[in-house]
C-alpha cells in the first residue's frame, strides 16, 4: 500500500483522538470523519510508522446515518445526538480497557439537556 492508493475499508474502532480506525491486513489505517461500521472508500493520504492515514472519498454504507451539521467545529456534528454519545461511550470504554483500569460497570453516557445550546 502507498500513497495514492484507493482502498475499500471498514471502520472496526475509533482511535484516542476521534478518527476511524480500519485495517488492511494487519496494517492500520486513520480515516478522519469515520465511525465504526462505515465501508468506505479511501485514498491513502500519509505513511506514519507503519500506521496509514486516509481520507474518505465515497461511503458505501455508513455505520451511523449523517445529518446536516449545525457547525464545523465539532468533531461528530454530521451524526444525531444519540449516535454522538454512543461514539463517546465507545471511546471511553476503549480507553479504560486499553489502560488496565479495572472499574465498577459503568452506566450510559449521560446526555445533555441542552446539547445545541
Amino acid at each position: 500500500m502507498k500513497r495514492g492508493d484507493r482502498i475499500e475499508v471498514q471502520v472496526a474502532a475509533l482511535t484516542a483522538k476521534g478518527a476511524g480506525m480500519a485495517y488492511v491486513g494487519h496494517r492500520e489505517v486513520v480515516v478522519r470523519q469515520a465511525v465504526p461500521g462505515d465501508w468506505i472508500v479511501a485514498r491513502v493520504v500519509k505513511k506514519r510508522k507503519g500506521c496509514y492515514e486516509a481520507e474518505i472519498e465515497e461511503f458505501l454504507t455508513e455505520g451511523y446515518k449523517r445529518e446536516e451539521p449545525r457547525c464545523g467545529g465539532c468533531r461528530w456534528q454530521e451524526l444525531p445526538y444519540a449516535a454522538q454519545l454512543a461514539v463517546k461511550d465507545q471511546m471511553v470504554a476503549s480507553a479504560l480497557a486499553t489502560s488496565g483500569l479495572v472499574l465498577p460497570a459503568a452506566g450510559p453516557v449521560l446526555p445533555s439537556p441542552t446539547p445545541f445550546f
